[in-house]
């Protein structure tokens, strides 16, 4: 199977960069949060991984994809009293979700 390498969001620090370490005062007697880049990723937001050819093919088209064709899945749901949705628009063409914070969700996650 062969494989290409891409930059993706850091998992340890979800792409923030920087994670909170300790709480400190400053001489005027503010408290504040001190930050450390993170330590996989050295700071720089994003990581290497591996992806199978199949998989980087669907990242391309999904690149190129205009999401015209797009469908809602999910509903709402009442559990122990609380009402909550899983609710998400996907591309019909593509297969991505739309409401997702990181576009490429649906790549597989096997090494």
């Amino acid at each position: 199977m062969i494989k290409i390498q891409i930059l993706d969001r850091c998992p340890h620090c979800e792409g923030k960069a920087y994670l909170p370490i300790a709480e400190d005062t400053n001489d005027k007697g503010e408290k504040y949060i001190r930050h450390l880049p993170c330590p996989v990723c050295q700071g720089t937001g994003s990581a290497p991984r591996w992806i199978s050819l199949a998989d980087f093919l669907t990242l391309l088209k999904s690149v190129q994809c205009p999401h015209t064709h797009t469908s809602i899945h999910g509903g709402m749901h009442l559990a122990a009293g609380e009402v909550w949705d899983d609710i998400a628009l996907y591309c019909d063409d593509c297969g991505a979700n739309l409401d997702r914070d990181e576009p490429f969700d649906f790549l597989s996650t096997e090494s």
